[in-house]
C-alpha cells in the first residue's frame, strides 16, 4: 500500500480570472489547439499561437479542448438477467509410462 502524500489547498491568489494567462498556460492552450486539429493542419508554419489571454478565457478554452479529444463516454450498464457459467474443469492429463 502507497502513503497518501497530502498536498496542501493553493491560495486563492493562485488563480485569478482577470490576470493576463502566464506562458505556462498559453504553452498548454497551444499544444492542446495542435493536438485537435487534423494531421494535415499540424505543420508548424500553419499554426498561429493563440494571442494573450486572460486565465478565465484561457481556462475556459482549454475545458473545451479537452472534451473534443476526451469526449466524456456513457456509462456502461450491466446486462440483465445473466447467469454464471462455470467452465468445466479440465482433467489432469494421462503420463504415459515407458513400457
Amino acid at each position: 500500500m502507497m502513503k497518501t502524500i497530502q498536498v496542501p489547498k493553493p491560495p486563492d491568489s493562485a488563480y485569478n480570472p482577470k490576470r493576463p494567462a502566464g506562458t505556462l498556460l498559453q504553452s498548454h492552450l497551444e499544444h492542446l489547439e495542435w493536438a485537435v486539429r487534423p494531421a494535415a493542419e499540424r505543420a508548424p508554419h500553419r499554426f498561429q499561437r493563440p494571442s494573450a489571454q486572460t486565465e478565465e478565457a484561457v481556462a475556459e478554452r482549454i475545458a473545451q479542448l479537452t472534451r473534443q479529444l476526451v469526449p466524456e463516454e456513457e456509462p456502461v450498464q450491466p446486462p440483465q438477467n445473466l447467469t454464471t457459467r462455470t467452465s468445466p474443469r479440465r482433467r489432469p492429463a494421462k503420463t504415459r509410462t515407458p513400457r
